[in-house]
């Protein structure tokens, strides 16, 4: 069947969903990366990651909102494909493998502060950080420039609203090595999550006091549930692109689980980072963040761990 004679149905509408998606996410996410590099104080291993996390999720929505947007309203028949692999291949393979390898430093800078708290304090805040975070964007530039070569790239086509390989071989297997390579970190990234899920709750760290035991249990647990939020988001993305959409040829159903969910989750990530760092919400929530922190979900949280 020729794509080119494929009508999707309301295509403004869908135009107009991933439009308001992919701002938002655009948006939210650059406020993140302003806020975070004006931090103010000694940076976290975990604030470091927080900052970097933003990147891909920006390019992703920057995508769609600069690439995706344009194409499907005008309704282009023929992409010239150099353009179309850039951006393709930045945001379908570099940044979607950079997500995830993020958050697997994530998991892992929970997992570690946790089982191993004085080597921590020593190393990883610079040294170890930094390298893992050097080795993401060297994996993500790999990935970005394998797709480059003709027949190998990964493409949006507008006439169907979906990002799809190029048909042949080469882009085919790139693509599977993608998606491997992102169901891996994700079973890596969540085995760990789970190892620091048993000691929030199965053992004490010893403070100088209860108030300061408190406050950092409290701390740790709402940054593993932040990074727990987080990978779960990737997994649902994959259980989309990989299983959900192959249940039905409709465009519409592929076009939620494949596109939408793309830019959402990228979207949702940012928006799970805003939720869990409150000191830098805007002036005017600043007063929310009272009043909610004065409910007792934190409390409950704390003494159920």
């Amino acid at each position: 069947m020729n794509l080119n004679d494929v009508v999707f149905p309301l295509p403004s509408f869908a135009t107009f969903i991933l439009f308001s998606v992919s701002s938002f996410g655009f948006v939210l996410n650059f406020y993140l990366l302003v806020k975070f590099i004006g931090r103010k104080g000694r940076w976290s291993g975990f604030q470091k990651l927080c900052l970097v996390k933003t990147i891909p999720n920006i390019t992703v929505c920057a995508s769609f909102l600069f690439w995706v947007v344009p194409l499907s309203l005008l309704q282009f028949q023929d992409v010239p494909r150099f353009p179309n692999v850039i951006v393709g291949q930045i945001a379908g393979a570099g940044a979607y493998i950079m997500g995830p390898l993020i958050q697997l430093c994530m998991s892992g800078n929970r997992c570690l502060v946790l089982y191993f708290p004085l080597k921590q304090s020593i190393v990883d805040k610079r040294s170890s950080t930094n390298l893992a975070v050097s080795i993401s964007i060297i994996v993500a530039v790999i990935f970005t420039l394998l797709g480059f070569p003709e027949e190998c790239g990964y493409i949006y086509n507008p006439t169907v609203f979906t990002w799809s390989p190029e048909p042949f071989a080469c882009a085919e297997f790139q693509l599977d090595v993608l998606m491997y390579s992102v169901f891996t970190l994700s079973i890596i990234s969540n085995s760990l999550n789970l190892i620091t899920a048993v000691k929030l709750l199965c053992c004490n760290v010893r403070y100088s006091s209860r108030s300061d035991a408190l406050r950092r249990r409290k701390r740790r647990v709402m940054m593993f549930i932040q990074s727990t939020v987080q990978d779960c988001l990737h997994v649902v993305d994959l259980i989309n692109c990989t299983y959900i959409y192959l249940l039905s040829n409709n465009l519409w159903f592929q076009f939620m689980f494949l596109t939408l969910s793309f830019v959402l989750i990228y979207s949702l990530d940012g928006l799970v980072m805003f939720h869990f760092h409150p000191e830098i919400h805007p002036k005017f929530m600043q007063s929310r963040r009272t009043s909610v922190a004065s409910k007792p979900i934190f409390t409950v949280v704390s003494v159920i761990l």
